[in-house]
């Protein structure tokens, strides 16, 4: 679904017993729906790892760290609202591992990179380049999810209830309802994810061709 501004604070304006809006007319009704608008979307996107708006990319090397423990210094992505993960591109392929019974050829994630975050910095070990996972703080339109969408009108929602309406009670009660949808939509997300082989060092994977015997 593409998430579209005017059609989710319309429904929130309209689920809180308020006039919709057809565009920015100056209102109190616009004025309030906007502002929550403008407000929740970044928290709503910031709370999780969005299947819908992650992204890869190999960072930048900026220089040399003075961190101690750490040799390199990369740069965060400009559109970074979130950075999930990050590890040193160069131990970053897919290897293929030993099959086991009933399971077949798996890859691997590569070994986590520990790093320290300094401002919009990343200092770490990572000579050959690293690559990090982050979720996109993008102003343009984008493809979501409906439990996305449904969390983020309801956020809306309890904003228009505390500021546009006066309820207090409507307030706590939409921010409990946002919570909920919170947690099924993120429930969900996550489901669309694989299950993924843990890393295994070259040491334990000498040692279960001993056990597994000569014609692996």
């Amino acid at each position: 679904m593409l998430l579209d501004k005017l059609t989710v604070i319309n429904n929130a304006l309209i689920a809180t017993g308020n006039e919709p809006v057809t565009t920015d007319d100056g209102s109190p009704q616009w004025i309030a729906a906007s502002t929550a608008y403008d407000r929740m979307l970044p928290r709503v996107l910031y709370a999780h790892n969005w299947t819908f708006q992650t992204a890869t990319i190999a960072l930048a090397r900026l220089g040399t760290s003075t961190y101690p423990g750490y040799s390199d210094i990369y740069q965060k992505p400009a559109d970074c609202l979130h950075l999930e993960n990050a590890w040193r591109t160069d131990l970053a392929l897919t290897v293929p591992q030993i099959p086991t019974f009933g399971v077949g050829w798996t890859a691997v994630l590569p070994p986590p990179l520990d790093y320290r975050l300094v401002g919009d910095q990343i200092h770490c070990v990572g000579p050959n380049g690293v690559t990090a996972l982050y979720v996109v703080n993008s102003v343009a339109a984008i493809a979501a999810n409906p439990g996305f969408i449904e969390t983020l009108t309801r956020e809306i929602e309890s904003l228009l209830y505390q500021g546009l309406n006066e309820d207090k009670d409507g307030a706590v009660a939409t921010k409990k309802l946002a919570a909920e949808e919170m947690a099924e939509a993120r429930s969900k997300s996550d489901s669309e994810l694989p299950r993924r082989a843990a890393f295994r060092s070259a040491f334990l994977e000498k040692r279960r061709l001993r056990h597994l015997g000569w014609w692996l």
